[in-house]
């Protein structure tokens, strides 16, 4: 089973690390013009970039790449999580 939402950085400005949780990163962006003319996206989010994770990927019918959330989530929420802020120091 998969939760694909769109994630294409072309899609984003602005996007800056949070945190590193069982490494994988996580990010806070906002969405460009172009997200918010082709699918109402608008706003600040927090999430994944879709290049740094090819195996959980897809296209969709824009050419725009999908990330498969529930598969990334399902990574970050493992067990005994190893979490790093962008500033290198564990918590």
């Amino acid at each position: 089973m998969a939760l694909y939402g769109i994630s294409d950085p072309r899609l984003k400005i602005h996007h800056r690390l949070l945190k590193t949780v069982n490494g994988v990163n996580i990010y806070a962006w906002t969405w460009n013009d172009e997200a918010r003319r082709r699918y109402g996206l608008e706003g600040t989010e927090v999430g994944y970039m879709a290049d740094e994770h090819p195996g959980h990927t897809t296209l969709n019918a824009d050419g725009y790449v999908m990330v498969d959330y529930l598969a990334l989530n399902k990574k970050v929420m493992n067990d005994k999580p190893q979490t790093q802020h962008a500033s290198g120091k564990d918590c």
